[in-house]
């Protein structure tokens, strides 16, 4: 799967419902951006305009817009960075720990 995601230049999720969280994460954790509306889930994994591009919700033309906006612009390392920095496995367990002695304790 790595390979796939390390040759697009960006991947475009276009569904407002049925939204594709673990594409968003395995793309950006190769360093491919993600452009989205900016709805769902996704507006967790993307830091619009450096990580990926959120667009306004239910606008196709701002989608249209995010994706040349994306392929126009070099990301660097910030997508992968982002992604290990926010779903990495110790910080993951680290935050279910936390959730479940605030409302599962006493």
């Amino acid at each position: 799967m790595y390979i796939k995601y390390i040759i697009f230049s960006c991947i475009s999720i276009s569904s407002i419902i049925f939204t594709r969280v673990v594409w968003t994460c395995s793309s950006g954790s190769c360093g491919t951006p993600v452009v989205a509306f900016n709805c769902t889930g996704l507006i967790d994994t993307i830091i619009h305009m450096k990580t990926g591009y959120l667009a306004n919700y239910k606008d196709s033309i701002d989608l249209a817009k995010g994706i040349n906006w994306s392929l126009q612009h070099s990301f660097d390392d910030s997508c992968r960075n982002h992604v290990l920095n926010m779903f990495e496995g110790r910080k993951q367990a680290q935050k279910y720990i936390k959730l479940y002695e605030e409302n599962y304790e006493n």
